[in-house]
């Protein structure tokens, strides 16, 4: 599931839209997990909104973006702190 998951940010990134990461998924056959009213997990096949609502979702967002930034000392007045991108890591597929 975390996979798949990590496979939709990494397919945003690339397309740069959820509509066209609904298009690579459906090209793939690939599913998507989701709760049932029953609160168990069952695959689908992914929609537009269901990837904004992985793309949106706070706690996989956070996941995500975490490690994105590092804080640095400042040139002029080391003892303030500033952020900073960190280089960007490759996308696995």
């Amino acid at each position: 599931m975390q996979a798949r998951l990590d496979l939709v940010f990494a397919t945003f990134l690339r397309v740069r839209t959820a509509c066209r990461v609904v298009h690579v998924f459906q090209e793939q056959a690939l599913l998507l997990p989701r709760l049932d009213d029953g609160g168990d997990l069952v695959w689908r096949e992914p929609t537009t909104s269901s990837v904004l609502r992985i793309l949106k979702n706070p706690a996989y967002a956070g996941c995500f973006a975490r490690g994105r930034t590092r804080t640095v000392p400042r040139a002029g007045a080391p003892h303030k702190k500033a952020r900073e991108a960190r280089e960007a890591l490759p996308v696995q597929e």
